[in-house]
């Protein structure tokens, strides 16, 4: 905004100061053209920010773009074609290339026009190949700028990806390790003591006097590391349980743009692999959908636990929708938690964010002998 004013007041000061006498009265154009340019500038910059629906966007730059003619029609400057860098600048970020650099060819040609009235054709076409120079310098180096800042947030959020995949994987890993020492202690260190309390047992009844003591003490000491070594597998099995919170964490590493504030319990374990994954790939989803479509400055995750599963709260500062529609990504994971019997539930609204509330419920353990 400060560069328009920077733009056209100059334009205003030294028409009302002009040494040929009062303006001529078709200058009142120029400055209400110059104010509805401003409005309009100010009104296309805001609509990316609020989610307002694409009409608006075309609205506000046809706007400008009307206002830039009008302006060069009143005061035939060459400098006042400069404002046109502002519209090509948001046509990059609003709509694809072939549909700016058309947007461009129309009004380029409309400027022409105006310029051949007033100079000669020679003169309006170098003055018009310049500008549309300009013009296409801005669209390209706002494509590119864009194209760089949506590439960084892909990237970091396949990197965020990476991270909750690393640490899945390294949990699974420690299970089945645990769950392979945990098989391995019963099938040889009990299968062999239990041999040996029945072979104690039988001795037992085959000697007299203070050997049947020392075997009466050797069966208690046998039946005792018997079963100190099933309380060890018990509780190894039951610590097969993944430790979901440490892949949580980690989707906040990392992210350039989003600050991801997370409220989590102190332990975070869920027992069933599917229902864990599930549970990551919900908040991962959420962190995804807040870094690529929310442009968002802070996201906020809350997992609560009950005894019959776990409640994921998350809200951004993002712009928000005035309608929620499901992508794929919050497809998949609507789906993924009703398969289990979870449910998803979605909130937005224009300049309040994006609310996510999930909810994902636990089956009971089984217990093994």
């Amino acid at each position: 905004m400060g560069i328009w004013a920077l733009l056209g007041i100059p334009f205003l000061i030294a028409a009302v100061l002009r040494p040929h006498g009062p303006f001529p009265p078709h200058f009142a154009f120029f400055p209400i053209a110059f104010v509805i340019f401003g409005a309009a500038f100010w009104t296309s910059v805001r609509s990316s920010g609020l989610g307002r629906q694409r009409f608006v966007q075309i609205g506000a730059l046809a706007a400008q773009s009307l206002a830039v003619l009008v302006m060069s029609f009143v005061i035939p400057e060459h400098l006042i074609g400069l404002f046109f860098i502002f519209v090509s600048w948001q046509l990059a970020l609003f709509f694809p290339l072939r549909i700016a650099f058309l947007w461009i060819g129309i009004q380029s040609f409309l400027l022409l026009v105006i310029y051949t009235t007033r100079f000669s054709l020679g003169d309006g076409i170098s003055v018009m190949a310049i500008n549309a120079g300009f013009q296409v310098f801005a669209v390209v180096t706002a494509f590119v700028a864009d194209s760089e800042i949506r590439a960084r947030k892909d990237l970091a959020g396949v990197n965020a990806e990476l991270r909750a995949a690393r640490e899945l994987l390294a949990e699974s890993s420690r299970a089945s390790e645990r769950l392979r020492i945990s098989r391995e202690l019963h099938d040889v260190m009990g299968h062999n003591l239990t041999a040996l309390s029945i072979h104690l047992e039988v001795a037992g009844h085959l000697v007299n006097g203070q050997a049947s003591e020392h075997l009466e003490k050797a069966k208690y000491l046998s039946k005792a590391l018997l079963s100190d070594v099933r309380g060890i597998v018990s509780a190894m099995k039951g610590s097969e349980a993944v430790d979901v919170k440490r892949a949580v964490q980690a989707l906040g590493e990392g992210i350039p743009t989003l600050q991801l504030h997370l409220a989590l319990p102190e332990e975070l374990t869920i027992e069933d692999p599917i229902r864990a994954q599930v549970f990551v790939r919900c908040v991962q989803e959420i962190v995804t959908n807040a870094l690529r479509h929310s442009d968002a400055g802070n996201l906020w995750v809350e997992v609560t636990a009950t005894g019959a599963g776990f409640e994921i709260d998350a809200k951004d500062d993002g712009r928000g929708i005035k309608i929620v529609r499901l992508g794929s990504g919050l497809s998949t994971m609507k789906a993924r938690l009703e398969e289990i019997g979870g449910s998803l539930a979605l909130e937005s609204q224009p300049a309040r964010g994006f609310a996510v509330r999930a909810w994902l419920p636990l089956v009971a353990k089984v217990g093994h002998d």
